[in-house]
């Protein structure tokens, strides 16, 4: 079984929720360890998540260019699959 990796909106000083504006790669494409892969806003700043390790990306909290998609800090927005 592929060990799964979370990708977790990180916790910043005290931000609450932050919005999902943009994944930068696609579910099922290759990514590497480190490599940005999602960009969240919050009221203060727009900040890009990395990839916690090399494998496929699964997306699980899809963003919306209609529509605001808030989610909580610490929230598990996609998995890498290794």
């Amino acid at each position: 079984m592929a060990e799964r990796s979370p990708i977790v909106v990180p916790h910043s000083g005290v931000v609450e929720t932050v919005f999902i504006v943009e994944w930068l790669r696609a579910t099922g494409e290759r990514v590497e360890e480190g490599e940005e892969v999602v960009t969240v806003e919050s009221e203060k700043a727009e900040t890009a998540i990395e990839a916690p390790a090399g494998g496929t990306l699964e997306i699980l909290i899809h963003a919306d260019p209609e529509t605001d998609v808030e989610v909580d800090v610490g929230t598990t927005i996609g998995h890498v699959l290794g």
